[in-house]
């Protein structure tokens, strides 16, 4: 498992009531790239990007450019974090948000998992991790 940190690009822990754009549970497939979550005015999506015919990296873009401003790292070592086509994130109903590769092991996790997260949103300025 690879540790990442909250912070960077607005994640957040809040309570709030706004709209939610993925409720629990939830999944992204890599084998899906038109399927993201999107921030309401679609100003930033998350979704898996292409990398080779069989590569792809989580990462969420701003609409003008479909430039990349986060992608899920290794902390470690700040490289991309790869999975295979049958890579999926699953949003849990622990709150738990994770990257899973094919093959079946974890190779991001939020480490936000049973502490009262139940949705995830989007703001205007980027991805944030609410609590309802």
């Amino acid at each position: 498992m690879l540790k990442f940190s909250l912070f960077p690009l607005h994640f957040f822990f809040t309570i709030s009531s706004s709209s939610t754009i993925s409720p629990l549970p939830s999944t992204l497939r890599a084998s899906d790239t038109n399927q993201s979550w999107s921030s309401p005015n679609s100003t930033f999506s998350l979704s898996f990007i292409t990398i080779t015919q069989s590569s792809y990296v989580l990462a969420t873009t701003h609409n003008v450019g479909h430039v990349i401003v986060w992608s899920a790292s290794n902390n470690a070592t700040g490289a991309a974090v790869v999975v295979d086509s049958s890579g999926m994130l699953n949003f849990l109903r622990n709150g738990a948000l994770r990257l899973v590769n094919g093959s079946g092991p974890i190779v991001w996790d939020s480490y936000i998992a049973n502490r009262g997260v139940s949705l995830i949103e989007y703001e205007s300025k980027g991805r944030r991790i609410r609590d309802s």
